[in-house]
């Protein structure tokens, strides 16, 4: 495997995991806006809440970084041939 392949892959894994814990993070926000009402206790909790999952970001990459060697295999595609005969089928078929 090579040296490119993994970096992207780690990247890649990287990329994946602060997008997932964003948008946790945001929906989050969202209820907690509507639950506490007050736009000072809100403001100190979205700011604890905000710290908190980027510290998460932060230490997961930095242990994806660190401690595993990945490779993305994405999902395998078979390609299938169909062959269209028509009404009156195939040419080869007469």
């Amino acid at each position: 495997m090579g040296s490119q392949v993994k970096e992207w892959s780690c990247k890649r894994l990287q990329t994946y995991v602060k997008d997932s814990i964003t948008r946790m993070f945001e929906g989050v926000l969202d209820f907690s806006e509507v639950a506490v009402g007050e736009d000072k206790r809100y403001k100190a909790l979205r700011s604890k809440v905000l710290r908190l999952a980027n510290d998460a970001i932060r230490n997961i990459n930095d242990e994806i970084e660190s401690n595993y060697d990945l490779e993305f295999t994405g999902i395998g595609q078979e390609v299938v041939r169909v062959n269209n005969k028509g009404r009156r089928g195939n040419k080869n078929d007469r």
